[in-house]
């Protein structure tokens, strides 16, 4: 994203805690497919005027918090259910986000600024992972018909880059698991050629092109309807989880 300088951020998952560690500038962090909740987030690399709330279950909005800081709850089993930002000094700064919701998966590319937020309210509702990018003003950046392209647009090619290398990291990581009888198998070679297309696609547009690719015959690009393959882990997969950690069977909790 033009503009975009380094944010770093990470989440502490039910059962595992910090176990992922930081990720940065687009890419996703949590689960998909394993139904772990989100219970809180930490962020950094963002500017003095850009701050951060949870919604909580059982608690609702937490009061704002600045980079470094922690949103949400740890050691009370408590699901996070939306995460919003401010710009306290109208400097135009924007954050881009993208989450995973239980039972509603991948939901849209947003800036989750004013009185709009990533996740859900009053639904009782997991956020289960999720993606961030900041972007400051800076110069227009003008694409191959003469037009700006979106920051949304942006945003959108940012997140969906960092989706796709994060499958061929995991279908690197197989490979190299199981000592080459992984490598290459078709189904990898398709999710290869089909995160080419999306990520080519996506940057078609940004650029202005209209002669968009349709994917190769067979394969499914990965997308907002499209998440990637279930129970895949950004920044590799937690084996156990600790034995000082709640219960995560929180589906039916009346919460947020």
């Amino acid at each position: 994203m033009a503009g975009a300088i380094t944010l770093g951020y990470q989440v502490h998952l039910a059962g595992f805690g910090w176990i992922q560690g930081y990720v940065y500038d687009g890419m996703a962090t949590g689960t998909v497919g394993l139904a772990l909740r989100v219970e809180a987030i930490q962020i950094t690399g963002l500017p003095p005027n850009i701050q951060y709330r949870a919604q909580v279950e059982n608690i609702g909005w937490q009061p704002w918090v600045g980079t470094g800081e922690v949103a949400g709850t740890t050691g009370r089993a408590l699901r996070l259910e939306a995460l919003q930002f401010q710009d306290t000094a109208n400097s135009g700064a924007e954050v881009w986000g993208r989450a995973h919701v239980q039972d509603f998966g991948w939901m849209s590319v947003m800036c989750p600024m004013g009185d709009k937020y990533l996740g859900t309210v009053g639904q009782a509702k997991r956020l289960e992972a999720i993606q961030l990018s900041l972007a400051q003003p800076s110069p227009a950046v003008i694409n191959a018909e003469g037009t700006e392209p979106t920051t949304e647009d942006q945003a959108k090619t940012l997140f969906e880059s960092a989706v796709c290398l994060a499958t061929l990291g995991a279908i690197d990581a197989a490979c190299i698991a199981t000592d080459g009888l992984a490598c290459l198998a078709i189904t990898d070679v398709l999710t290869i050629m089909g995160c080419v297309v999306t990520v080519g696609n996506l940057g078609n547009l940004v650029a202005g092109e209209e002669n968009v690719a349709p994917p190769p015959p067979g394969v499914t690009t990965i997308g907002p309807d499209n998440p990637p393959p279930p129970g895949w882990v950004p920044g590799g997969a937690p084996s156990q989880p600790r034995d000082d950690d709640d219960d995560d069977d929180d589906d039916d909790d009346d919460g947020g």
